[in-house]
């Protein structure tokens, strides 16, 4: 029986050489099969991002070596820099975008913020200066007008004589009225009722106001309420001394939504008198009711600039015209800043100064 050798076993030296030489043909196989595939890997890429969201070009280049690993290394590490450069480039996109949208935005607003004219034109009343006798005052212009002829009273009506303003001046002796508030309740009784009998009338509390005037409400029994503002005067005789009493009043239901004109009216009148210790002397007819040395309370008028039942008293610096406008018809943001305004004639605004000025 014939016997044949065993195969030796073969060496680690011989495996590691047979395992490179089945390489060697396969890769040799390929370089045949696939030449284009192996030499574009051979080749560097360059590989470009474009952020199209910001209208840049952002580029990030990697290079590939597949026969050397550290370079295979290095380019993925540039591709995470590049995907972070990505990243960022798109925050900042976003950012940009935000950062329109807000500017928009206030630019959006800035245009919706429209500014608007608030003129007293709609919404005034225009006061007309009036004078008869000793007297002047501002009133509309269908009001009535009337002073007595002795110099000390004047009387303002509108046409229904639902509302009215007045002035009076009065010597008192004291023996008959020791102090202004009985004088005062006495006097204006009389003129409300026909009687001097207090029943009817009824005095508020008072306030001061400036130079002597003091300011109270009051009601009476007959429908009507009202305000007076009055200023005392002594004389060199102790036994008397002189009251001058301004007042404004309507009928109970109109007090609220229609004082504040009277009031006005009541305020703006100047008159010329005798009867006070300054002006004892003075010629009535030739005096000027506006003129201090005529008439030292032109003040009340003169400094008075605080709102009256929701309205001001402006006038026009050119033209002299007087309004009462409410307080809603300011305009904050006029051309010369807040204030009144009305309209011009051929076109733009004209602010307005506030208080009673000259009339």
């Amino acid at each position: 029986m014939d016997t044949k050798p065993l195969p030796k076993k073969l060496s680690v030296r011989a495996k590691i050489l047979l395992g490179i030489a089945a390489i060697a043909i396969i890769v040799a196989a390929l370089l045949i099969v696939y030449p284009d595939v192996i030499n574009e890997s051979n080749n560097n890429q360059q590989i470009v991002i474009d952020n199209n969201n910001t209208g840049n070009v952002n580029t990030a280049t990697v290079q590939n070596d597949i026969n050397n690993s550290n370079d295979t290394n290095q380019a993925a590490a540039n591709n995470q820099n590049a995907a972070q450069v990505v990243m960022t480039n798109q925050a900042n996109t976003n950012q940009i975008a935000d950062d329109s949208d807000t500017n928009t935005n206030q630019a959006v607003n800035q245009q919706i913020v429209v500014t608007t004219a608030i003129t007293i034109d709609d919404t005034a009343t225009q006061l007309v200066p009036k004078q008869t006798g000793y007297c002047e005052a501002l009133a509309p212009a269908d009001w009535s007008f009337v002073t007595n002829a002795e110099s000390t009273g004047a009387d303002l009506f509108s046409p229904d004589r639902s509302q009215h303003a007045g002035w009076g001046i009065s010597a008192v002796y004291n023996y008959m009225y020791p102090d202004v508030d009985s004088f005062l309740t006495a006097w204006l009784s009389y003129a409300f009722t026909g009687s001097f009998e207090s029943s009817g009338f009824t005095l508020g509390k008072t306030q001061n106001i400036y130079e002597g005037f003091i300011q109270r409400d009051f009601t009476t029994s007959t429908g009507r309420k009202g305000m007076i503002i009055y200023k005392t005067y002594n004389y060199d005789d102790p036994t008397m001394y002189v009251v001058s009493v301004y007042m404004a009043d309507t009928v109970n239901k109109q007090w609220e939504s229609n004082g504040a004109l009277p009031f006005s009216a009541a305020i703006s009148i100047r008159c010329v008198s005798q009867m006070r210790p300054t002006t004892s002397s003075v010629n009535v007819s030739t005096s000027d009711p506006s003129n201090s040395s005529d008439n030292p309370e032109v003040s009340l008028s003169d400094r008075w600039t605080e709102a009256i039942m929701g309205y001001e008293n402006v006038y026009s610096p050119t033209t002299g015209d007087h309004y009462e406008a409410p307080l809603t018809s300011q305009w904050d943001t006029g051309p010369e800043g807040a204030g009144y305004y009305r309209s011009l004639p051929g076109g733009g605004y004209e602010k307005l100064e506030r208080g009673f000025g000259s009339y």
